[in-house]
């Protein structure tokens, strides 16, 4: 009886293990399905803790570790535009950009679905005199309209900038909260 529940446990923990989706953005990935539920499936914005860059401004995702705690929660969005790629934030979220301070070569970020890396971008304030090759966001702008419009960089050496903006699960999490603009 002893060996049956422990074969019958082995294979629960397994089982659950298994169908969790582990993401090298995340310190550790998922241990255990229950931690979805924890998040409960939203749209953040994280600062970077580290990345590697390929070429430019590229960041590598699988070389990305988030901070742990989201610069921008979910409570701090109040839509999402999937026409112009653009959060729509609070006054706190406003406030949040307001506190960045946004070096030369700017400050990575990325854009997650419950600690999820969908993908990564850069604050990149318009008055920075090199163009962004990556994918990047003007935080003073966003500051002051409450909208953090996200865009496509300028592309060189013939490479492209993959675009994940309108990631099904992105658009699946607003528009299950109402968040959704067309």
């Amino acid at each position: 009886m002893k060996r049956l529940i422990t074969i019958a446990l082995f294979a629960f923990t397994a089982f659950t293990l298994a169908s969790c989706e582990k993401n090298p953005a995340v310190s550790g990935g998922c241990t255990a399905c229950s931690e979805h539920e924890k998040f409960n499936f939203v749209v953040e914005i994280y600062l970077l803790k580290s990345y590697k860059i390929s070429s430019g401004e590229q960041i590598i995702d699988s070389t990305v570790v988030l901070l742990p705690t989201p610069l921008i929660k979910y409570s701090d969005i109040t839509y999402y535009n999937k026409s112009t790629y653009t959060f729509g934030l609070t006054e706190e979220g406003k406030r949040k950009l307001s506190k960045l301070q946004v070096p030369v070569g700017g400050l990575a970020f990325g854009v997650v679905v419950d600690r999820y890396l969908i993908y990564t971008g850069y604050f990149w304030p318009a008055h920075f005199s090199s163009l962004c090759n990556w994918v990047y966001t003007d935080p003073i702008m966003g500051e002051f309209s409450g909208e953090l419009a996200i865009k496509l960089g300028t592309v060189t050496n013939n490479s492209v900038i993959p675009d994940n903006r309108n990631n099904s699960k992105i658009l699946t999490v607003m528009a299950r909260d109402g968040k959704l603009k067309e």
